[in-house]
């Protein structure tokens, strides 16, 4: 929920936020991410993700959404 709370507080026009803020909304986004793949949410998940990786493009985010599109594509294939 705080993850959250933090998306929602930091929502508005990204380019007001300082520094610090923008850092603190991309990995409130990628801890959602992975908190929405430990409850089975992948769609959830990966919307997370891409939106930690925009706001804050790293590896971390990268490899979470590959493996998150990989889980999706198996579950579509079976």
């Amino acid at each position: 929920m705080e993850y959250r709370e933090v998306s929602r507080l930091y929502s508005g026009d990204q380019s007001q936020l300082k520094r610090d803020e923008f850092q603190v909304l991309g990995k409130a986004h990628l801890k959602l991410a992975i908190a929405y793949t430990k409850k089975g949410w992948w769609e959830y998940a990966l919307s997370e993700a891409k939106r930690s990786f925009d706001i804050s493009p790293n590896k971390d985010c990268h490899e979470l959404i590959v493996l998150i599109e990989e889980k999706l594509s198996q579950d579509t294939k079976s």
